[in-house]
């Protein structure tokens, strides 16, 4: 099936059709829309008794027309309905549509039997005039090659699918299905925002998968969640510090640490298991027992732990890591970490560069007058050399 054959076989009238309308505006507009790209379901039957026959339930009319109001007031309008197609593969095709919109001014003079009504003479004069309005609606519609379609060249259209009916379904995202009866799907879609752009630049890929989204599934897969690996320790005892923390040395490694506050200031964020730099003359203080004690802290790195749980199922491991850090971060909250640094303590632990290093003139003699006279009086004239004093 090549459906933009079956259409070329349709012959466009020299003259566009009118077909006229008694609905109000907002109504007339809501048909014209969803009439436009031309598929329409009907009646799967037709005819009474024993004329009754049954027919094609799609049809799709590929002609171009004028549609007018024929109501006479201040908001009526006609609208001149052009088509475009653009064939995409043997089973898709692009539809663009035209609407060029008219005013039908209610003081125009027409030829119209009733005063109230407008006429084919009422829109060919406002034709004349400049469009108020000129809307573009890009659709692409999809039907299956098995699909039989006929060519009815006296109504001037498009009998779709086996007789029977035909069953329409609309979704939120803009595409329409209709379902023949033999079950067969035929998909319309229309290309809103950037998909707009395909009606120039085919896509056949993207059109595809407009017309057919692929929903793919992803299953988590199922993950055991394994135990905490705990850093190696230097001590096995470990230091008590307040009622909830340990302190377990994993290295002699000393890092210059300015930070003061409380002991999570302190803590290393690249590890699993919160880690603590602590400096040389750091002091923690912290409450134990209902009383205040300050205790001095090795430099070095330290393990930050929860004190020995009640119960295995409260032990790292057993609980979420993320459970686990909270409740070490929390207690670290209560702990205060001052530092005791003297000037040669803050130096040993700063490297400097021998460039870095400038060398600082040391020789007073030039600061100093060789000989200094001080005077008071006649009866105590007092002569003394300060150079001697240094």
């Amino acid at each position: 099936m090549k459906l933009i054959e079956k259409i070329n076989k349709i012959k466009q009238p020299v003259k566009k059709a009118m077909e006229q309308s008694y609905r109000t505006r907002k109504q007339f507009l809501r048909d014209s829309k969803d009439s436009e790209t031309g598929l329409l379901t009907r009646h799967a039957s037709t005819g009474y008794g024993e004329g009754r026959k049954s027919i094609q339930g799609l049809t799709f009319g590929p002609t171009e027309k004028i549609k007018y109001m024929q109501r006479r007031n201040n908001t009526a309008v006609a609208l001149d309905i052009s088509k475009e197609y653009k064939k995409v593969d043997n089973e898709m095709l692009l539809l663009k549509v035209t609407t060029t919109i008219y005013r039908l001014d209610p003081n125009i003079n027409s030829s119209a039997r009733y005063s109230y009504r407008n006429d084919e003479d009422t829109v060919n004069t406002a034709m004349k005039d400049e469009a108020s309005e000129i809307v573009t609606n890009c659709y692409a519609i999809k039907v299956p090659k098995s699909t039989a379609i006929k060519v009815d060249r006296e109504n001037s259209q498009l009998l779709i699918g086996p007789n029977g009916v035909c069953t329409k379904k609309s979704a939120s995202d803009g595409m329409t299905k209709y379902i023949l009866n033999d079950k067969k799907e035929i998909l319309c879609v229309e290309l809103t925002g950037i998909n707009a752009t395909l009606f120039d630049e085919i896509n056949e890929e993207k059109l595809n998968h407009i017309l057919n989204p692929s929903n793919v599934k992803y299953t988590s897969p199922k993950m055991k969640r394994q135990e905490m690996k705990l850093c190696d320790t230097l001590d096995t005892k470990g230091i008590e510090v307040g009622d909830h923390l340990m302190l377990h040395k994993i290295s002699n490694e000393n890092k210059l640490n300015l930070h003061a506050g409380k002991l999570n200031s302190v803590f290393e964020g690249n590890s699993i298991e919160i880690i603590a730099s602590i400096s040389d003359g750091t002091i923690l203080t912290f409450n134990k027992d209902k009383k205040t004690v300050s205790q001095n802290i090795e430099a070095g790195m330290y393990s930050v732990r929860l004190q020995t749980p009640k119960s295995p199922e409260e032990g790292l491991g057993r609980v979420l890591p993320y459970d686990y850090r909270i409740s070490v971060y929390n207690a670290a909250q209560s702990i205060n970490i001052d530092f005791e640094v003297s000037r040669m303590d803050f130096l040993s632990d700063t490297e400097l560069c021998l460039d870095d290093v400038t060398m600082i003139e040391t020789d007073w003699s030039n600061r100093l007058d060789s000989e200094p006279m001080v005077i008071t009086d006649d009866e105590n004239n007092i002569s003394d050399d300060y150079s001697n004093r240094y």
